[in-house]
């Protein structure tokens, strides 16, 4: 993994070729959710020339980390897609496409919350064509931005407009303006939600772990998912399901899948085997 070294960067933090690391201290107020932490670093790796990933973290004290391996062999800041700025004051931090100028990633640090028990952040996005955060029965594919918030906690039901389902994906695709696409991942296995506004933009929340984000430069759709899956080829299993590029299955794995909600005692159950045998399915 690329680590951070020490170097003069005009008061607002370090960096190396391809990462910038930043302390934020807390304002002097105290929040409403006790146990605040203070000061946090901020990490910002320049992973691949389409891949960004940031952190926020406790330095003082390790806290749960999805355990997940990912290759980042490290760019220059010249040879990546994006640009990193942060604000004099390091208040704000935003995450630019330097071939439009666009910001995919934009937020103000001043809103913040990172309390033992709950983590917050808000970012900007460049439009409302907003698409993903798994696992759902989202009423349509593009989301209405309208203050509509999404739980992402596994829970095994049947399949409800708006309610969280099996799996947990917290990763979205934003298509800009100029039909270019981005995506980001939040790689965090805890119980949590986003919340989607006019604005347009997003709120992140979760109660635990720490803010571990993936930006994927794409520029196409399918661009930006041939390089999340290149993230997730290992198993997401902690954040939900497992992701990645799967290889073509056997065929006896194209068996019949009898699904128990229908089953509602061992004869139902016990019927559906003897016909399956008679017609020769594989279980």
């Amino acid at each position: 993994m690329p680590s951070c070294f020490p170097a003069p960067r005009g008061g607002s933090g370090t960096e190396s070729g391809f990462c910038h690391r930043v302390m934020l201290d807390k304002r002097s107020t105290v929040s409403l959710f006790g146990d605040d932490i203070s000061p946090i670093m901020l990490d910002v790796e320049f992973q691949t020339k389409d891949r960004l990933r940031f952190r926020m973290y406790d330095p003082s004290q390790e806290r749960f980390e999805v355990p997940l391996s990912i290759d980042a062999p490290g760019v220059a800041a010249e040879d990546a897609n994006y640009d990193v700025e942060f604000s004099f004051d390091s208040s704000h931090f935003q995450v630019k496409r330097k071939s439009t100028g666009t910001v995919l990633w934009d937020s103000p640090l001043v809103d913040l919350f990172f309390s033992n028990q709950y983590l917050q952040i808000t970012t900007a996005v460049p439009s409302t064509s907003v698409y993903g955060f798994g696992e759902q029965e989202h009423v349509s594919f593009k989301h209405n931005m309208d203050f509509v918030t999404y739980g992402m906690f596994s829970r095994d039901q049947p399949p409800t407009p708006l309610a969280n389902l099996y799996g947990v994906h917290p990763f979205y695709m934003c298509v800009e303006d100029d039909s270019n696409a981005h995506g980001v991942l939040l790689l965090n296995s805890n119980a949590q939600d986003v919340s989607l506004s006019p604005n347009p933009s997003l709120t992140f929340r979760t109660i635990g772990g720490i803010l571990d984000f993936y930006v994927f430069l794409g520029p196409t759709p399918e661009n930006v998912i041939q390089q999340y899956t290149e993230v997730s080829r290992k198993c997401l299993g902690h954040v939900g399901q497992c992701l990645g590029r799967s290889s073509i299955g056997a065929g006896l794995a194209a068996g019949k899948s009898a699904k128990a909600w229908s089953h509602r005692s061992y004869a139902v159950t016990a019927d559906v085997v003897r016909k399956d045998e008679q017609q020769k399915k594989i279980l």
